[in-house]
């Protein structure tokens, strides 16, 4: 993680002042990888230029809520699962290739467990006829959007995303209640 400038002081300033850099290198990631994802040739392309895994995963769940809010207004909740299925086939073909660096795995290896829950996600949209991003079934899905910072929503409550470290570390498994 990259700082703007050296972080200098006494000893006990110097740990809210790390904090707040921490904070300030993750939020300007996010908003790279979410203005990334305009301009990117492909996801492969995209997801390789992240610098910090979580902060791509972050954009990338910014990214999912958007594409799904799209596809059931526009009624599209089956293309978009076609979509999810390519995704992770192509993320389970970077995983094979035996040159990736230990960050770029982790990263692919998040990014898939992400994606396998984005499609179950999405089956259970299917399965629900949801045709309207007030359904339930939406609604009850933890959900990031990009406002002038991160979001993070589910049912009716909304909070802003706080920028902290949360690591890259690989997950056991992800369940709709994690």
């Amino acid at each position: 993680m990259h700082f703007d400038a050296p972080i200098e002081g006494k000893l006990e300033h110097v740990a809210h002042l790390v904090l707040c850099a921490m904070q300030h290198a993750t939020r300007r990631e996010i908003c790279t990888m979410i203005a990334a994802m305009k301009t990117a040739s492909s996801y492969t392309q995209w997801a390789e230029s992240g610098k910090i895994n979580f902060a791509t995963v972050i954009a990338d769940s910014i990214g999912f809520a958007r594409h799904t809010e799209e596809a059931i207004e526009e009624g599209e909740l089956k293309a978009l699962d076609v979509k999810l299925n390519g995704k992770l086939y192509m993320l389970a073909s970077m995983a094979r290739d035996q040159s990736l660096s230990p960050h770029s795995r982790n990263l692919v290896n998040l990014l898939i467990q992400r994606t396998a829950y984005q499609n179950h996600v999405v089956d259970k949209l299917i399965a629900d006829a949801v045709s309207s991003v007030d359904h339930d079934s939406w609604k009850d899905v933890l959900r990031h959007y990009w406002e002038d910072g991160v979001k993070v929503r589910v049912a009716d409550k909304e909070i802003d995303y706080g920028y902290e470290y949360t690591g890259s570390h690989e997950l056991l498994v992800m369940t709709p209640l994690s």
